[in-house]
């Protein structure tokens, strides 16, 4: 397990900022170095990676919303 979970934590921290601007304001779900399932809710985003690879346990990550700034 903790291999899996080293193998997640890579993967996101070398795509952090593709995923962040990608699925803001959503759950994603990890299976590896691949996104299993995302959604408005974590539920939502396990249920996908649970049918998609039911034998493993996925880890799962929310994204925030991207905040826009205005400069004066």
């Amino acid at each position: 397990m903790v291999r899996r979970s080293f193998e997640e934590f890579k993967f996101l921290q070398e795509r952090a900022l593709e995923l962040s601007s990608q699925y803001a304001g959503q759950y994603v779900a990890f299976v590896g170095q691949e996104i299993a399932g995302s959604g408005q809710t974590a539920q939502e985003a396990y249920e996908k990676a649970k049918q998609k690879y039911p034998h493993r346990e996925p880890v799962l990550k929310y994204f925030p919303p991207t905040e826009a700034v205005l400069v004066l």
